[in-house]
Order: structure tokens, then sequence, then C-alpha cells
């Protein structure tokens, strides 16, 4: 059995994988078999089936009881972007901390944004660039929360989504001696263990953000 068929077989095993990501998962890895970039996959990405996040997150209940509708549209459009986040894929390469030559064998196989046709379907290349390892993507994640926290205006909010920044990683905040972000300097391993802790903040805001909201909604429209 090849490194791609053991990738997908797994996937399947253990049901974390529909046919449409399974299809996306298996153009990449046949890619990365075919040109020395071995692609590991820690999370394959949960596209529309959304549902399975929720069933390890935690509630929240009790926090606040009325919001404005400026709070409202708030939260609401987190939830959009941080399920994105949270329902994207996770692997890593071989090129771990090499970023000169991952970016060479991307303009190569057609993985660049700005490439014309590649080695793989649009829908790949967005899937490869889903990878919810990717800097600026833990980025945005980060703003959106800090800035939740700092324009909600209910109070009983406002200092829960101050808790939750406490509990971002710290690398993805903090610089080192060459005013880089310490994340970049991370390794694989480590990487995947920050961004995992990222994803359990961002579960949090998207849960208690939904519930909260829809709550308030079906209220509204009773």
């Amino acid at each position: 059995m090849t490194f791609r068929e053991n990738n997908l077989s797994f996937a399947f095993s253990k049901e974390r994988v529909n046919e449409e990501t399974a299809a996306l998962m298996g153009e990449l890895l046949f890619l990365g078999e075919n040109t020395n970039n071995n692609l590991k996959f820690r999370e394959v990405g949960l596209n529309s089936n959304f549902d399975k996040i929720l069933e390890t997150t935690k509630i929240k209940e009790g926090i606040a009881k009325d919001l404005s509708a400026d709070d409202i549209e708030l939260m609401r459009g987190a939830v959009g972007v941080l399920t994105s986040f949270v329902a994207a894929p996770i692997f890593t390469d071989d090129f771990d901390l090499d970023h000169g030559s991952r970016q060479k064998w991307e303009a190569l196989v057609g993985l660049r944004k700005n490439n014309g046709q590649g080695q793989v379907s649009d829908l790949a290349k967005d899937y490869y660039h889903a990878n919810r390892l990717g800097f600026n993507r833990c980025s945005a994640v980060v703003g959106l929360i800090s800035n939740l926290a700092e324009n909600i205006v209910d109070q009983n909010l406002k200092t829960r989504f101050q808790e939750l920044i406490k509990e971002i990683p710290l690398e993805f905040l903090e610089k080192d001696e060459n005013n880089n972000y310490k994340y970049h300097g991370l390794a694989a391993a480590e990487k995947i263990r920050v961004v995992e802790k990222l994803s359990e903040v961002a579960r949090e805001v998207i849960f208690f953000s939904k519930s909260l909201v829809s709550l308030i909604i079906c209220f509204l429209s009773s």
C-alpha cells in the first residue's frame, strides 16, 4: 500500500473525511508522492460537516442575557470566519522549516496562488492553502478574537473574550530578536501543538457565540 493509500485508508477508517474531501486530499497526496514531498495529514478537514466540531465543545451558559444589535452582528460575523478556520485541514510536508524550498516546490507544481493551471484542480489548490498551519490564517483568528474583546459592548461578554485571549498561545503574539513572530521558528510538531490550542479557543468562541445569537434571534422571532 502506498503512502497516499495509507493516508486515505486511515482517514476513512476513522470516519473523518467525506468523499469530496477525500478526493482533494488524494490529489495532494498523489502530487506529493510524485514530486518527492510527502504530505502528512494530522486533520483532513470537515467541510460542511461542522456539527462534529461542536461535539467536544464546552457550552458556557449564563454569560449574557441581553445583547445589542451591534454585539449580535459582531458575533455572527465571527462565527463564519472561525468556522472556516477550525473546519480546515492540518498537514505538514517534508520541508519543515525550509520555507524557501517549499516555495520553490509550490511554484514548480503550480500551487502558488498567482500560478496559472497547475498539476491539481483549483479546488485542491484552495484546500492546500486552507492548511491551518499557515501563519496568516492563524493571525486572522487571533485578530478576530481580539477585536471581539475590544469592541463588544456587553461587559459580561467582553470579560469572557478577554479570558479567551489569555488562552491564545504566546507564539502568535510574541516576537523573537529578529522581530519575527516566534511561531515562524517552530518545527512542524510544535506548530501543530499551538495551532490545535488556538483551534480550541476558536471553537469556544464559535459555540458560545452561535448558541447565544441563535437563542436571542429565536426569542426576537417568537
